[in-house]
């Protein structure tokens, strides 16, 4: 492979010289929606190219085009350009850019601090959709009292360049996962610069409760050779009790600019987070436990598994290197990526001997496990006849763990083990059919291989009876996607601007997550199904006016053998439980499941310098099956998110004094946990617990004090008021919510 790509770019070389470079074009749509295009100067990163001494002749720009949109709505996917993004405070990481998405739903216990896998694309946990750097998703075996997935707190803004959100199952290029879609994080494209000055970006920011953020970033170039320097500080106390956190992101990148836009890049990035586990605080965590106090100078919390006297942590180091390559070719696109992570989730506490013997002392119950994860992916694409685009991939990863740090167990389980392998081949094919319809469609093969453990950790003891101590799965299926669009331009003046897409494709879904495969270290991944069906998706876009944008979807997915969690309704993972049958019940797959949505969308410039979003969005679990303890099952798996999510913001630019005004605005409708208590044998009764919904408003006031003055390319300051409206308010897992919060920040590019 690595000759045939060298082979690949020793071809392309002849073919264009160094010397020579393309101006730099931009297209915008008129409001007539014709298509103007200008010669402008190159983008930032090569602001000065347009004085290059092999110039022959220097060209003056006709006009200059102010992009201020920086979002792109297609009928399959979002784009989100980061550079352009106006975030009201000062976001940590690069999923607080995409706040604007009611599609996208925040789940952790307070936003104050980072933490793994705290967001839902279409009601979806991690397990159930994709996160990808690239193309490359994101994976851990996860699991042990977290999903622990994907970690956001790793991923500040400045690595990535725009962000794809791709709704639904459509693309067969993404994993059998991506039933609720793909959120892809594309990396800066590397590039030349003229002079050997780079471009260095600082900022500083305070606000509530100690929280502090430092970013410096340095991109630069000598010659053809790039490199990326970026250092992230984020720390804060947290607004319950032991809520504080500390996040240190390192991160470095050299490589190569080859001709004709390719690029070979090596990555590295270094993270330190030491976080804590905000504990019980309320009266009736004091009964039974001597030593736990009650401090009213903090929230209620009740929700928690510790309380404050074990002063529970949870810290991580993690190492994770990169290559990225592409390489366009008179014969296609070649892009190739690999990556290698190490990462651990080190929880430190001590606990009770005996709960209910409190006198009789505690012990360290401290557990640290450590994921290991590799993969790589080798994407061809070939465009001919401006018509067709054909794109082939095959990509694989394997994920490992193992103790670290436990010395409640004499005898450790395992060091190391590979607990996940996935195989996968993609070919999809995109036909510009007319001028009014394009289809896309695709296979993907996907075989994936777990190892269950079937064995306690503490005893060695198995759990299944007749069983080996490794029990291995493996799936393997063929999965097709389509998505169409008709487009009504030459059908009549009046549908100018108008589509309509369809989007129709096979759910398959194995098991290739901890929390279904071994689930508090039950051996359930030795009796379940795949999950198999059907997805769709009915889209309906039309420009409105100048850019402002309406899409309307509507959803629906048919799952089979949807897997769920069922330790409330098990009959076989007690003491009675009939030998070679242990644990069958755990986890278990209903019948059938169906998830319907529906999502609204609208944004776009109203008039020069004043831009809008809202977006709207709707979801409901329903269980399709006869079962009576499936039924039961899916009433307390299926239940527990808000049906309404609404999200709009606007943002206005004085051009005249440099001066931007922000707002952003939240809903979020009620919640309710079903919680089963059994009155009788198979008898039960289920109390509600309810979150009231709640409204949240953001706004801030930006200053642009110098730009392209002194050296400086800008220099700005930002002021911001976070839940201005003070609602005390609690998020999916109970826990209140910081209240009004106040912060700000200063940036420089230069």
């Amino acid at each position: 492979m690595f000759r045939l790509i060298a082979a690949l770019i020793l071809m392309s070389m002849p073919i264009v010289s160094f010397a020579e470079e393309p101006s730099t074009q931009e297209v915008k749509k008129t409001p007539e929606g014709l298509t103007e295009q200008t010669l402008t100067t190159p983008p930032p990163g090569e602001r000065d190219a347009e004085s290059r001494d092999e110039a022959p002749e220097k060209i003056k720009p006709v006009k200059e085009i102010i992009v201020t949109s920086k979002r792109e709505t297609q009928p399959s996917k979002t784009v989100i350009d980061v550079e352009t993004a106006q975030p009201v405070g000062s976001p940590q990481n690069i999923m607080e850019l995409l706040s604007g998405q009611s599609m996208l739903d925040y789940r952790g216990k307070t936003s104050l601090v980072p933490d793994d896998d705290t967001y839902y694309l279409r009601g979806f946990g991690a397990e159930r959709f994709a996160t990808s750097i690239d193309g490359m998703t994101i994976r851990k075996t996860g699991g042990r009292k977290s999903s622990h997935v994907v970690d956001y707190g790793l991923l500040p803004p400045w690595l990535i360049e725009r962000v794809e959100i791709l709704p639904g199952p459509h693309s067969a290029l993404y994993p059998g996962k991506a039933i609720g879609g793909v959120i892809n994080f594309i990396t800066r494209t590397p590039h030349t610069f003229k002079t050997l000055k780079p471009d260095i970006s600082l900022s500083a920011g305070y606000g509530s409760y100690n929280t502090q953020i430092y970013n410096a970033v340095v991109n630069g170039a000598v010659q053809s050779f790039i490199y990326d320097l970026g250092f992230q500080r984020y720390s804060t106390n947290g607004n319950m009790r032991q809520s504080d956190a500390a996040v240190n992101n390192f991160y470095g990148r050299i490589g190569g600019v080859f001709p004709r836009d390719g690029f070979l890049t090596a990555s590295h990035a270094y993270s330190r987070a030491d976080r804590a586990i905000p504990v019980n605080n309320n009266l009736a965590a004091m009964q039974g436990d001597p030593l736990a106090l009650f401090n009213p100078d903090y929230p209620l919390v009740f929700n928690s598994e510790f309380n404050n006297w074990q002063n529970p942590t949870w810290d991580k180091i993690a190492n994770t290197t990169r290559l990225n390559f592409c390489q366009p070719t008179p014969y296609g696109t070649i892009r190739a990526t690999g990556y290698y992570s190490k990462e651990n989730r080190d929880r430190r506490y001590p606990a009770y001997i005996n709960r209910n013997n409190p006198p009789a002392g505690v012990y360290d119950a401290s557990w640290e496990t450590i994921f290991w994860q590799y993969g790589g992916r080798v994407e061809y694409e070939i465009t001919y006849k401006d018509e067709h685009t054909t794109t082939a991939a095959f990509d694989f990863e394997k994920l490992e763990d193992g103790c670290g740090r436990a010395p409640s167990y004499s005898l450790m389980a395992y060091r190391k083990k590979e607990r996940v392998g996935i195989l996968a081949g993609a070919l999809q094919h995109r036909w510009s059919i007319s001028k009014l319809m394009d289809l896309t469609a695709g296979l993907r093969y996907e075989d994936v291989t777990i190892l269950v453990s079937n064995f306690t950790t503490s005893g060695y003891k198995l759990y299944i009876t007749g069983k080996p101590t490794w029990i291995r799965r493996h799936w393997a299926g063929v999965i097709p996607k389509s998505f169409v669009t008709f487009k009504f331009d030459k059908v009549a003046e009046w549908m100018r601007d108008t589509s309509v897409s369809v989007g129709v494709s096979r759910i398959w879904h194995a098991p290739d997550y901890h929390g279904m495969y071994n689930p508090q270290g039950r051996p359930a991944g030795a009796w379940l199904n795949n999950e198999d069906g059907a997805g769709y998706d009915f889209i309906l876009m039309r420009r409105i006016w100048r850019d402002i944008t309406f899409q309307a979807r509507y959803y629906l997915y048919d799952i089979k053998e949807y897997i769920a969690h069922n330790s409330a309704f098990s009959l076989f993972s007690g003491k009675n439980a009939p030998a070679g049958l242990e644990c069958m019940d755990y986890v278990t797959n209903l019948a059938r499941v169906h998830r319907h949505g529906m999502e609204l969308n609208l944004h776009g410039e109203i008039i020069d310098g004043l831009s809008f979003h809202t977006s709207y969005s709707y979801q409901e679990f329903r269980y399709k099956g006869k079962s009576y303890t499936d039924r039961l099952t899916a009433k307390v798996e299926l239940d527990g998110q808000a049906r309404h999510h609404f999200k709009a913001g606007l943002r206005y630019l004085l051009e005249y004094t440099n001066t931007a005004f922000m707002a952003d605005y939240g809903y979020e409708s009620e919640q309710a946990y079903m919680n089963p208590v059994e009155i009788a044998t198979d008898t039960y009764v289920f109390y509600a617990t309810r979150i009231n919904p709640y409204h949240l408003l953001d706004i801030a006031i930006e200053q642009t004090i110098l730009k392209d003055k002194y050296y400086f390319r800008n220099l700005k300051i930002k002021l911001y008021i976070k839940n201005i409206l003070n609602d005390i308010y609690q998020d999916s897992q109970g826990y209140q919510m910081p209240g009004h919060t106040f912060g700000g920040e200063i940036s420089m590019k230069f």
